[in-house]
């Protein structure tokens, strides 16, 4: 716990340092919350720094929006699995902390504890960048704020390569 508050904190000295300002903590594919005992050192963050977090419950494990073929939720469980498979013991000391009850604590805590979080982030969207797709989700958001991870861009030879 204390090498990770050491970089997130360094992290966030350096964008200070360079007069980024810090509008809020997020976490690249939840890699951070994912082991929820992390989560301790990201709402220690948020409270330090003033600033609201990432939502750590997926949208993909909630299920409130609902995407036409499945969600794109399908390629973190693949990966998941491959890690559970290549790495047994350490997959079964790690489920306890890893479960949908496990993140909902999270979000509660968030709330306890004053930390700014929207009330859902849709991580399914991934593989479904379509305007259909994009209006079912939207018709189907529940009151309050939401967060939607997108990562847009056109695939092609050119990028490929």
């Amino acid at each position: 716990m204390d090498e990770l508050w050491a970089e997130l904190w360094a992290q966030a000295e350096l964008l200070s340092r360079n007069g980024i300002p810090i509008s809020h903590i997020d976490y690249h594919n939840h890699k951070v919350v994912l082991y929820t005992p992390f989560y301790r050192v990201v709402r220690h963050l948020a409270k330090k720094l003033c600033v609201p977090v990432r939502q750590p419950v997926p949208g993909s494990i909630t299920g409130y929006i609902k995407f036409q073929g499945g969600s794109g939720a399908v390629d973190a469980v693949r990966e998941m699995m491959t890690f559970a498979v290549r790495h047994p013991v350490t997959t079964m000391r790690l489920m306890p902390h890893m479960t949908p009850a496990a993140y909902k604590k999270e979000a509660a805590r968030l709330k306890d504890e004053g930390i700014g979080a929207p009330d859902v982030f849709i991580d399914g969207y991934f593989g479904r960048a379509t305007v259909e797709q994009f209006a079912g989700m939207v018709r189907q958001l529940p009151p309050g704020v939401s967060e939607l991870a997108v990562h847009p861009a056109s695939i092609e030879d050119r990028l490929r390569s």
